[in-house]
């Protein structure tokens, strides 16, 4: 696996990326609500984003990836065919270097990404009732210490 900056070119692959995971992991969604994120990414949120990261694999396919904004980790997502193979937490490693803290608000519905986090020594700080969009899918904000706090 390697890691790399992403670049404009790789906003489809993140896509399906993203695709892939959200299908195995967020059953709480409907197919039109993950249709319309979807549409949103290489368009809002990836360009919103300040710092992107990519895991690749050996053919240079990606096959996750890390979107910051300062310590907050505002996307993580695994190709579902490459979950359990160490790539998030390679990925929250990485950008845990050298930052006192990580933040991230996670859906409360996706099961597989709690325990992702809390294997990843994150704790639950709060709770939103609503996403960010206003929608009713409650959200748990997430901290853990830096590798140089700990």
């Amino acid at each position: 696996m390697e890691i790399r900056q992403a670049t404009e070119d790789d906003f489809a692959a993140m896509t399906d990326v993203w695709h892939s995971a959200v299908k195995a992991t967020h059953g709480f969604l409907g197919e039109s609500e993950i249709e319309g994120y979807r549409g949103r990414l290489a368009t809002e949120f990836f360009p919103a984003t300040g710092e992107i990261w990519v895991a690749t694999d050996e053919d240079g396919s990606v096959t996750g990836f890390i979107g910051m904004d300062d310590d907050e980790v505002g996307m993580l997502f695994v190709d579902a065919g490459h979950h359990g193979q160490g790539i998030g937490t390679a990925l929250i490693d990485l950008v845990a270097e050298g930052r006192p803290t990580l933040e991230v608000e996670v859906n409360e519905q996706a099961s597989q990404a709690l325990r992702f986090y809390e294997g990843a020594g994150f704790e639950r700080v709060g709770r939103s009732p609503v996403d960010s969009d206003g929608n009713p899918f409650p959200l748990l904000r997430m901290r853990r210490p830096g590798v140089d706090s700990v």
